[in-house]
């Protein structure tokens, strides 16, 4: 009997460690605390664009420092999207947050889209945020600020240049 019950603590013990604590949050940009649309040329942004999280250890204050979480949450529309609880595995203290977004059509990931020179994409504010554990609350992303999305502005090409100047000059030529 001894044996079981000993066999039986054992199994617990290892079990119990290996299991990994998640911290959770509430990946939307409007919600309790939180109004932060995304907006293109001051308009909010809708379906065709996705958001995702970057995170890393609290206080980190480089962006190159922070980790993609894979996410791909489209926008509903007027610059808002409801990712719902997100996990970060393996955190469960403060990380630091950071929201990107990017034109689907540019790249099915934030990087994708960053490496595309005609791009069109956004960074949000880095936040600190205390992750959720069960059985607490799921916290929302307070902190966040509004942000734009960028597009690349194309180079004109030297023949289009040349044929806006050439007609230019006929257009204005006086008639003799």
């Amino acid at each position: 009997m001894k044996k079981q019950l000993l066999l039986l603590a054992t199994l617990g013990l290892v079990s119990s460690a290996s299991v990994q604590a998640q911290g959770y949050f509430n990946f939307a940009n409007y919600a309790a605390g939180v109004t932060a649309p995304v907006t293109f040329g001051g308009v909010g942004i809708g379906q065709g664009y996705l958001a995702d999280a970057y995170w890393g250890p609290a206080g980190t204050t480089s962006e190159g420092a922070l980790t993609s979480l894979g996410l791909a949450v489209a926008f509903a529309g007027s610059g808002y999207f409801a990712g719902g609880s997100t996990v970060i595995p393996g955190q469960t203290a403060a990380v630091t947050l950071q929201v990107v977004a990017w034109k689907a059509s540019d790249g099915a990931t934030f990087a994708a889209a960053l490496a595309n020179p005609n791009g069109t994409t956004g960074r949000g504010n880095l936040i600190q945020l205390v992750l959720g554990v069960s059985p607490g609350p799921t916290p929302n992303m307070v902190g966040l600020t509004p942000f734009s999305v960028v597009g690349a502005i194309p180079e004109p090409s030297t023949l289009a240049l040349l044929g806006l100047g050439t007609g230019a000059l006929l257009f204005l030529r006086r008639r003799k």
